[in-house]
């Protein structure tokens, strides 16, 4: 479970617990599965699991890549591209197709699957379309689910460089958690900021990791930020799993 907090100035205290809970009807990533797609010996290629054959139905396969200091990460896609599509009548094999309720390949500019879209992808055509991560990570995802399956696809990416100076706040702002219990509190923000010299909005992330079929709850015990009910401003978002888009929680 991830949690993040924007704001400017902020006061809260989660109490967190771990329930032990079975989990089922849940897509699992699964490491055999996703080797060709997470790559071996960093590698720069990314291909679907069996690619050039089909890929397996029920995949769930997450890469994160780390720029290089300097340089920004790109991605293209290679040679191949097909993936399930939306089954739309208007739509032909030349298009590329980024309404994709069934399996998709999605890249996100950052580290998790609530950082910005870059774009989301299925059907029969190469996307042509520059991908770029600015941010210093590069999150790129593969979905399918049980029912169609084809033959999928291989990217390359890239390192490129760039003259645009930045700190990158992703890798400092955020918090690793593993503990079975205990509490987050806006106050671990504070020594990022001193180390940094930092001023101004911020973007910061706690990761809560617990071992298998466990679920965390967490309850607030205090909450207070800096504009309340002003979600443009500063908001205390809780998303599931590393791969989610849209929070399961917004407080504001």
């Amino acid at each position: 479970m991830i949690e993040r907090a924007t704001c400017q100035r902020s006061q809260l205290i989660v109490l967190l617990l771990v329930l032990f809970l079975p989990l089922t009807d849940q897509i699992s990533p699964n490491d055999d599965i996703c080797v060709s797609f997470k790559g071996i010996g960093g590698s720069n290629s990314i291909t679907t699991p069996n690619f050039p054959e089909k890929y397996s139905p029920k995949v769930d396969c997450v890469r994160v890549i780390r720029a290089i200091e300097g340089h920004d990460v790109t991605l293209k896609f290679k040679d191949l591209f097909e993936i399930e599509t939306s089954y739309d009548p208007n739509l032909d094999g030349r298009t590329v197709v980024s309404d994709c309720p069934n399996d998709f390949v999605e890249v996100r500019d950052g580290r998790y699957g609530f950082s910005p879209l870059l774009g989301r992808f299925c059907g029969k055509a190469i996307p042509t379309q520059e991908l770029r991560a600015t941010s210093g990570f590069m999150w790129v995802r593969f979905y399918s689910d049980e029912i169609l399956q084809y033959k999928g696809f291989h990217a390359v990416y890239n390192m490129t460089s760039t003259d645009v100076k930045r700190v990158n706040m992703a890798e400092y702002l955020r918090k690793e958690l593993t503990s079975l219990d205990g509490y987050i509190n806006s106050e671990d923000i504070l020594p990022f900021i001193l180390f940094l010299n930092f001023s101004g909005p911020l973007d910061f992330v706690w990761r809560l990791s617990v071992p298998q079929d466990f679920r965390i709850a967490f309850y607030f015990q205090e909450f207070a930020l800096y504009k309340p009910n002003d979600c443009e401003e500063n908001f205390f978002e809780v998303y599931s799993g590393s791969t989610s888009h849209t929070p399961v929680k917004r407080q504001v």
